[in-house]
């Protein structure tokens, strides 16, 4: 814009002049077209590094929004972080209690020890990737013992508190629930068969849980 402009302002021998009204006009219209273009390839710089950091937003509806749209070309399959943290806490779920002698799986989850537990693996699971909108991301869990005796239910729960783009969407449209099963099975040892723990959950869904409060049997 600059070099577009210098002819109007500058004459023979580099002296400074004075442009004329309809050239006034025109190096207003030149820069003010400059700027404008220049703050929206600024602004698409900005909303690129907010979806790194809330890669969230890209699961959410911008239907609604005056300046941002999905291209059709663009419009995929997001995981929420929501889904990426009950994944990873699965992960070290499993790899807490599998395998481990069942003595020691009962005293994890006993209901002093399981909140320390559960937190333990949340914190590990956030930090695997961590990004910026992890603290709006609030974990719950609702934790009981089946009828049986030996087998444990463990249901988790991610909920979203950061902004949403329509404030009168369900709540459930934010959360992400993942249903595990701890079982004693039989394992083999040194010492001959000895029960071990053993972690299977169902893939994370959408939607919340009925009756959720982070208290167990035991």
């Amino acid at each position: 814009a600059i070099i577009a402009a210098l002819p109007y302002i500058l004459a023979l021998e580099f002296k400074v002049k004075k442009p004329s009204p309809a050239e006034r006009q025109y190096l207003v219209i030149l820069f003010g077209s400059q700027l404008l273009i220049s703050c929206w390839i600024q602004f698409y710089f900005v909303i690129q590094n907010w979806l790194v950091q809330y890669p969230s937003l890209l699961s959410d509806d911008f239907i609604h929004s005056s300046f941002v749209w999905k291209l059709p070309s663009a419009q995929v399959t997001v995981l929420s972080r929501g889904v990426s943290i009950l994944e990873g806490m699965e992960v070290q779920l499993k790899e807490e209690l599998n395998e481990k002698s069942w003595s020691e799986v009962e005293k994890s989850l006993l209901k002093v020890n399981h909140k320390k537990l559960l937190k333990g693996i949340e914190y590990q699971a956030k930090q695997n990737s961590p990004v910026a909108e992890d603290p709006l991301w609030k974990v719950t869990y609702k934790f009981s013992s089946r009828e049986s005796g030996s087998d444990y239910n463990l249901d988790l729960q991610a909920n979203w508190n950061g902004p949403r783009s329509n404030p009168d969407t369900k709540p459930d449209s934010y959360s992400f629930t993942k249903s595990c099963r701890i079982k004693q099975v039989d394992g083999l040892s040194g010492l001959g068969s000895q029960p071990i723990g053993n972690v299977q959950c169902q893939p994370s869904r959408a939607g919340e849980i009925e009756v959720f409060a982070d208290q167990g049997k035991r």
